[in-house]
């Protein structure tokens, strides 16, 4: 049986774990074109902080491809949409920032949700210009643009909720100490293209730890972001059997 267990700190950040008594949350090996585990092998790592690396990749991987796993598994597991109807009167109304967009279907599950204001942000000019051509019959925007340039290619205030799957984490997974900084100069970048209010939903491999130590308290000590939720599930698919941890964070603009 699986329990849902709830702590609270003194901060009222609210950890929501799911356990049963293997501490397994959720196995589901059904998934296809999935690429869980390549994010966290230490051999390639830091080239995924490369736009030279993924301007490469994607010139030659068209295919349609999720990392860890696929949008309908973290809808489920990490009910994304009970948290827009908590947080918004008109959830389908709102305005939605997709980080690192690539060939993930992310974008286009959603727009089949009913979220019809969806912009997708990626600085490959290669999947950028691939995804406007696919997806040419739906209102989903393509634009090409670093994390660290949102705030020039975007207005102040101008959407309600920020969603991201593992594009943090290809700057994470780089492993030098100047990647805290980064991360939370990105969410800066982040704070100033939301509205007040505003949410993100972000997807990771990376534990609570390093998120909390590294950006999360110091988003919270200068005001920009509070940490609402943690919640934890694992994975595995038929290209990788071995179960892994994947965290779901929800932060808040302060």
């Amino acid at each position: 049986m699986t329990k849902n267990i709830i702590l609270k700190n003194k901060s009222n950040v609210l950890f929501f774990i799911n356990r049963t008594k293997n501490n397994i949350l959720h196995n589901n090996n059904s998934n296809r074109n999935i690429f869980p585990n390549a994010l966290v092998k230490k051999k390639k790592s830091r080239e995924y902080f490369s736009q030279e690396y993924w301007e490469n990749r994607y010139s030659w991987y068209t295919q349609e491809m999720d990392w860890y796993t696929n949008f309908n598994q973290i809808n489920n597991d990490f009910k994304i949409e009970e948290i827009l109807k908590e947080n918004f009167t008109s959830p389908k109304k709102c305005f939605f920032l997709e980080m690192g967009c690539g060939n993930s279907t992310m974008c286009f599950d959603l727009y089949n949700l009913g979220y019809k204001n969806i912009t997708s942000i990626d600085f490959s000019s290669i999947v950028i210009e691939r995804n406007k051509e696919k997806y040419s019959n739906t209102k989903i925007k393509f634009i090409v643009c670093d994390f660290n340039r949102m705030n020039e290619m975007f207005e102040k205030n101008q959407f309600d909720v920020i969603i991201e799957k593992a594009g943090l984490d290809s700057i994470a997974v780089k492993g030098t100490p100047e990647v805290p900084f980064t991360l939370q100069n990105i969410y800066e970048k982040m704070f100033y293209v939301l509205k007040n209010n505003g949410i993100v939903l972000s997807v990771s491999s990376k534990n609570p730890q390093f998120w909390k130590s590294n950006v999360f308290e110091e988003l919270e000590k200068k005001k920009l972001f509070k940490c609402i939720q943690i919640r934890r599930t694992t994975f595995t698919n038929e290209k990788n059997p071995i179960l892994m941890n994947l965290y779901f964070y929800y932060l808040k603009k302060i």
